[in-house]
């Protein structure tokens, strides 16, 4: 099978690119100037330098690619939502206008599990649960499956899947992993309500292994799944990866209203001088909220298991940590 993969360079793309090569698939990548290609070099697949704004090039660089895996998004904090909505959402219908024209059967599209939005109950959530985004990139993100689904009712011939993964942590995430190892390595760091919060996490390799499994099998086609690992605390995740580094850590409780307020302090300040906010709103709900996700769907349709937990995540984690640390 011939796969063609858009934010090859990110976090989860990179995964599944890894993922791809181990499992012997004829694969192409789509990467845009400026990112970092090591990895793809060094996995010597194809790849396309270009993005999501030009339908021509896109069919050219597909080719004859059978599956599409659309990983591609803007993410980065505190954009505009026009910002967001020309990547995730016109960026995304130009790459499925593409697979058209380039006759493309599968198309397998990863969201989040943010279009829920923050506010969830205690007890897990399934793909059933009414989308409530908070945020200009939730609000992308759910026009984008929006979009998706109008597409899968007008071309069926697309076989358009949607992965919705929980959290995800792992190698080159620079963001929530990165600034977890980084404050661990100075020895505190401060959680909202000390990281009581309970989290639906997964490795990033269980994406990958998630998007390919819902490739192979025809019974994803039209359908939706939300994707995890395994449900902690994120102070759990704190103290596991503390633990493997061998540093320890000490952890120190911040109520979650006053690390809101001061977020929301620290953006309206940052408007004034034109740079980025030190802490963010979305980033204090992202990391001190409760959110449980059920992944009971995937499961049961699909035969997915998830191969990676607490201890091997942080282990595997750790170790890249390491070995980036020494530049290798």
């Amino acid at each position: 099978m011939t796969s063609f993969v858009t934010g090859a360079t990110g976090f989860i793309g990179s995964a599944l690119v890894e993922y791809l090569v181990k499992n012997l698939e004829m694969t192409k990548v789509l990467w845009r100037r400026g990112s970092n290609i090591k990895l793809i070099d060094e996995l010597a697949v194809e790849a396309v330098e270009g993005d999501l704004s030009d339908v021509e090039m896109l069919k050219k660089a597909i080719g004859n690619a059978e599956v599409v895996y659309n990983v591609a998004a803007e993410t980065h904090e505190s954009k505009r939502y026009e910002d967001y909505y020309t990547v995730n959402v016109v960026g995304f219908r130009n790459l499925l206008e593409a697979c058209l024209l380039a006759g493309v059967k599968r198309v397998i599209h990863v969201s989040t599990v943010e279009v829920y939005g923050f506010d969830l109950p205690k007890t897990p959530v399934d793909e059933n649960f009414a989308s409530n985004p908070e945020y200009p990139y939730h609000r992308s993100r759910l026009e984008a499956e929006r979009l998706s689904v109008w597409f899968m009712k007008e071309h069926p011939e697309l076989g358009l899947t949607i992965i919705r993964p929980v959290v995800g942590f792992g190698p080159r995430d620079y963001r929530f992993t990165g600034r977890i190892l980084k404050s661990i390595r100075t020895g505190k760091i401060t959680l909202p309500s000390g990281g009581k919060n309970s989290l639906s996490l997964i490795y990033a390799r269980d994406v990958a292994k998630a998007l390919v499994l819902a490739a192979r099998n025809p019974k994803s086609v039209g359908n939706t799944y939300v994707v995890k690992g395994f449900d902690c605390k994120l102070r759990e995740l704190v103290e596991g990866l503390a633990s493997e580094m061998g540093s320890p850590v000490d952890i120190s409780s911040m109520p979650f209203g006053f690390a809101y307020l001061r977020a929301a302090l620290s953006e309206f300040s940052s408007r004034f001088a034109k740079a980025e906010p030190k802490v963010t709103r979305f980033s204090v709900e992202y990391l001190g909220r409760n959110r449980l996700l059920s992944d009971r769907k995937i499961r049961e349709e699909l035969g997915y298991v998830p191969d990676y937990f607490l201890a091997r995540g942080c282990k595997e984690t750790v170790g890249w940590f390491r070995e980036r640390e020494r530049g290798i």
